[in-house]
């Protein structure tokens, strides 16, 4: 298994995404300052924008509701649970979705958007920074009854502009409340730390669970417990 970014060829024609990159190493520079920064209620922060965001906005609506449709709700409450999910920065609820059904409907191979089968980084990590040429016709065929609601697809279209004014709220909360430097502790748990976690605890799935691990059921895909 190739550690590096070995790309499958369907990458090929994709075109590296700078803004992308940037936001990913800041995010994740600003996770590693955080200790430096710390406090109870930054701590505090984090955990329950981990939960908030991670495990309610992304795994339960983004993948139980939205993409699975497992379960039904008030329109009102799945518009909250996908506002949660972007603020996530795991991009907006349609490409989420898209990426997620493409993934299921051809996992592991050439087509799934974070197959494993070409490097270890690449299902992690890799394919997030990477845009492809095919998006929009993606989202139209994986994620069409999802892009056709118009409050999913403004969260859809302006996600990072989303997330991003969040991490300032952060900031400016903490800097009004006490001062600057708490107002640091703030973004950096609850915004750069928090999105980090739940990054890595997210993409792991893509990765190492479809690498390494027990089967109970021999399938044609990599998936693993």
């Amino acid at each position: 298994m190739n550690l590096l970014i070995w790309k499958p060829k369907r990458a090929d024609r994709s075109s590296l995404s700078i803004c992308r990159l940037v936001a990913l190493i800041a995010i994740h520079a600003g996770a590693l300052a955080a200790p430096f920064y710390f406090s109870c209620q930054g701590m505090t922060c984090c955990i329950v924008l981990v939960i908030l965001t991670t495990q309610i906005g992304v795994a339960l609506g983004f993948h139980r509701l939205l993409s699975h449709r497992s379960f039904r709700t008030s329109i009102a409450f799945e518009y909250l649970l996908a506002f949660l999910g972007t603020l996530a920065l795991q991009t907006g609820p349609v490409s989420w979705v898209a990426h997620h059904r493409l993934h299921h409907k051809r996992s592991d191979r050439e087509d799934d958007p974070h197959t494993p089968r070409y490097s270890l980084l690449w299902a992690h990590l890799g394919w997030t920074v990477f845009v492809f040429p095919d998006r929009s016709e993606v989202k139209q065929r994986m994620a069409r009854d999802v892009s056709r609601d118009p409050v999913l697809a403004f969260l859809d279209r302006h996600n990072w502009l989303i997330g991003g004014s969040f991490f300032l709220l952060l900031f400016v909360v903490g800097y009004g409340l006490v001062g600057p430097e708490f107002g640091l502790s703030l973004l950096l748990w609850g915004g750069c730390f928090r999105t980090g976690y739940g990054w890595h605890s997210t993409f792991i799935v893509n990765s190492i669970c479809h690498i390494h691990g027990y089967r109970n059921y021999q399938t044609s895909d990599g998936s693993r417990n």
